[in-house]
């Protein structure tokens, strides 16, 4: 079993409109609704690849009723805190007849009350024993300061699980310092980390191997989207070529697709490059279909078999 925590959840709304440019009025064509968030989408991951996933976090009001009745209709486990805030909602636009990817409008998550917090995290504690892997993914609520995420990685750490952060802005640097056992980045949160800019996979595995070694973190994964992805590992380093598509549908959620791939092998016992390989697959099977982690278990196999991990170790 794997946890996937999903501190700001949502749902959100996949609209296809033809012709679709800023200032205009249009008709959905056609709309598809999903239960998200980032630890979500690693969750629905985990769970079309044959591995067993429970996701928590918050939800509340009305959409957060919504949202637990499309969580229920997929089999994805769920174990909510309620919170007096309403589950935000965002909206995917994609446009049949652009070469562009699909267009995201996402607001912040509400503001978590600190009786909330406590309550999530209780019940977390529980969830968590005997689970050896634990990843949070997303945005840090309002409501939540770095002393209570830090407290809670921590301990999470010395309980015994291995936590795996996918995280932006300030909260990446609050996770970095309590020595999780992994973290996944895209370019601009390691640039943000690292306070430069990280331009390809030479920058990254470079950047990354530093950081790893300054945080005491056992393995950074860094996605690059078209240009793969590149790891720094006490095991090795490694650069992830991926399959390449004529056409991408929506790349939202390949990120969490990623990290799903490569948690789901890798809590199997799966060496890393192969967890590695996995985890690319998943990214871009992600990238043909509207949906965050959205794919079919032949889009899958298309894109593993065709994917190469290259060792970079020197």
């Amino acid at each position: 079993m794997i946890i996937t925590v999903c501190l700001t959840t949502t749902l959100e709304r996949n609209w296809v409109i033809p012709k679709f440019s800023l200032g205009g009025f249009y008709r959905v064509q056609q709309e598809y609704l999903f239960a998200a968030g980032k630890g979500v989408n690693v969750a629905r991951v985990i769970k079309t690849l044959n591995g067993q996933a429970m996701c928590t976090g918050f939800v509340g009001g009305y959409v957060g009723q919504l949202f637990k009745s499309l969580i229920d209709q997929e089999g994805i486990q769920g174990c909510w805190t309620e919170a007096d805030a309403e589950t935000r909602e965002s909206i995917t636009v994609f446009d049949p007849e652009s070469s562009l990817d699909a267009t995201s409008f996402c607001p912040h998550g509400p503001v978590i009350q600190k009786s909330e917090w406590d309550r999530f995290v209780a019940q977390l504690y529980d969830l968590a024993k005997d689970v050896e892997n634990i990843c949070i993914s997303g945005n840090i609520p309002p409501g939540i300061d770095a002393g209570q995420f830090s407290t809670l990685v921590e301990e999470l750490g010395r309980r015994g699980s291995q936590v795996w952060l996918d995280l932006s802005g300030p909260m990446l640097a609050v996770g970095a310092i309590t020595a999780p056992f992994a973290i996944k980045v895209n370019a601009r949160e390691i640039s943000e980390l690292a306070c430069q800019r990280v331009h390809n996979r030479e920058e990254a595995l470079k950047v990354s191997g530093s950081l790893r070694k300054a945080y005491s973190i056992p393995l950074i994964i860094v996605t690059l989207g078209p240009d793969g992805s590149v790891c720094s590992s006490g095991w090795g380093d490694w650069i992830i070529h991926p399959v390449t598509y004529p056409k991408i549908i929506s790349s939202i959620g390949s990120g969490d697709a990623f990290l799903g791939g490569v948690l789901v092998q890798y809590d199997r016992g799966a060496p890393l490059v192969e967890s590695l390989r996995a985890g690319s697959a998943a990214a871009a099977a992600n990238t043909q279909n509207l949906g965050p982690g959205v794919f079919s278990s032949d889009d899958f196999q298309y894109a593993l078999d065709r994917t190469i991990v290259e060792s970079a170790s020197t």
